[in-house]
């Protein structure tokens, strides 16, 4: 499995929801960890921090939504 790298990577792997958001909402990266946390929360089994991580995301900004899941390529 992959290992968090980053806080952000960190509180989304162990399903520490509130952390993740706050952490994002205070700047962190969401794809610094090579996965983004959206993908290092679901692979660990925790879907309400991957959901909540996605939907942030998402609020933020389509384009960044888009890039965060992997598809970089399609956000530029």
């Amino acid at each position: 499995p992959c290992r968090a790298r980053t806080p952000l990577g960190a509180a989304a792997a162990a399903g520490r929801t509130a952390t993740a958001l706050a952490l994002l909402r205070r700047g962190a990266a969401l794809g610094g960890d090579g996965r983004s946390a959206i993908h290092l929360a679901a692979a660990a089994g925790h879907e309400d921090t991957a959901l909540a991580l996605a939907a942030e995301a998402l609020r933020r900004s389509p384009r960044h939504f888009v890039a965060s899941v992997g598809g970089a390529h399609a956000a530029t």
